[in-house]
């Protein structure tokens, strides 16, 4: 059971900013996120939002979240993840 906790404690999933979706309500498939900043890039905006257990940055068209909105549901397609142990890609 030890090396099961082991394995378990040293992985990370892996997505590319602009992959993360954005969804119209919550479900099963998506998790809550906090929108901590945002950086207008003109054309995409950057969300930094926290989901618990730690971070993440996204990249959204302007019109998908407005200014005013605080929290969000994220959608993350399972094609476009990764998972890492260590740091090393083991699987996509």
């Amino acid at each position: 059971e030890k090396v099961h906790n082991d394995l378990r404690e040293e992985l990370e999933i892996g997505i590319r900013p602009e992959y993360v979706k954005v969804a119209k309500s919550a479900d099963a498939n998506t998790i809550s996120a906090t929108i901590l900043e945002r950086d207008n890039m003109g054309a995409y905006q950057v969300l930094n939002c926290k989901v618990d257990g730690g971070f993440i940055k996204m990249k959204v068209g302007m019109d998908e979240v407005s200014q005013g909105t605080s929290s969000i549901n994220l959608l993350f397609p399972k094609e476009k993840l990764h998972l890492y142990h260590k740091g090393e890609l083991i699987a996509n």
